[in-house]
Formats: C-alpha cells, structure tokens, sequence
C-alpha cells in the first residue's frame, strides 16, 4: 500500500536545506533547537504566520508556495512548481541566499542528480525519483511590501519525477 503522506516537496525542501547551511548562507544557529522541523527556516505560505515564534528576529527565511503542474499522457512523470519568496534584512543576504538557490536549482539534470544523491543518502526507501529541475523566474531583491524593514526576493522553479508505481500504475 502507498504511503500517501510522502510528497517529492518533502526532499527538496531537505536538500535546499541542507546547501544553505552547508554553504553559509542560513546558519542553524538562528532557529531555535526546540524547532526541529526538518526544512529549517523554510515555511510553506500557510504556515508563514508562525514564523516568529521559531527564528531570531533578524535571521533570515524562505516561504514557499507548491502547485502540482499536472499530468498528460505520459502520467508516469510527475512535475510540480515551487515558488520561494526569500525575506532578509540585508541585501548581501539575500543575494547569497539566492545564488544558493539558482546554483542548486539552474542544472536540470544535474540538479536532479544532487537532488536523488541526496535522498539516497538519507532515505534509501524513497519512492521519488527527480528527472530534471528548471529555473523558472527570479526577480531581484526588493523592499517587501508587507513587512516593514525586510527585502524580499522571488525564485520559481519547475521540477519533474517519477514515484514507484504498482502493477496497476498505482502509487506503490
């Protein structure tokens, strides 16, 4: 039986993560160790309300906003899009952040190698298999228009995967 709660989001949100902290661009020790969610300073936009209950008031974070693209005849290959809003209150900051993110991302195939390295290393068991990652859009830092004293930069991307499957090209 399908494990329904598993979602290919769930890895890259882990393994954007995972880059920034491994290359300075968020550090661990802004969030508090009480939370422990597994995405760090990464919030989906219905979870961006609480956000400052779980980082220091000056460290920045990411918001993000999944759609599942939709499938064709070839419904064995799954594509989603993730927009990212990056809040900072530094423009170097967000810069970094951003470069991060468009060298993660920018690769197509080879993003969806780091990517599936990645989850290999940390859950063998995974369904997901990445095809492919597209940068779609990123717009440069800007003052944010909603909260007062903190930029705002946009990063869009589109990615492509396929999920374990049974006889019947069911989820598995």
């Amino acid at each position: 039986m399908a494990d329904y709660s598993k979602t290919a989001l769930t890895n890259v949100l882990k393994v954007l993560w995972k880059e920034l902290r491994d290359n300075g661009a968020m550090v661990s020790n802004d969030y508090p160790p009480i939370y422990r969610d597994p995405f760090g300073p990464i919030f989906s936009v219905q979870q961006s309300g609480q956000r400052e209950q779980f980082i220091k008031a000056d460290a920045p974070y990411i918001v993000y906003d999944y759609d599942i693209v939709g499938y064709d005849t070839d419904w064995v290959i799954c594509q989603d899009r993730l927009t990212f809003k990056i809040y900072s209150t530094t423009l170097t900051e967000t810069i970094k952040i951003m470069n991060v993110m468009l060298d993660l991302f920018r690769r197509f195939d080879e993003s969806a190698k780091t990517v599936n390295e990645y989850v290999k290393e940390v859950d063998p068991t995974s369904p997901f298999a990445y095809k492919y990652f597209s940068l779609t859009e990123a717009n440069s830092p800007n003052p944010a228009s909603e909260l007062q004293g903190e930029l705002e930069a946009d990063l869009a991307i589109v990615y492509s995967y396929t999920r374990d499957l049974n006889s019947e090209g069911r989820f598995a």
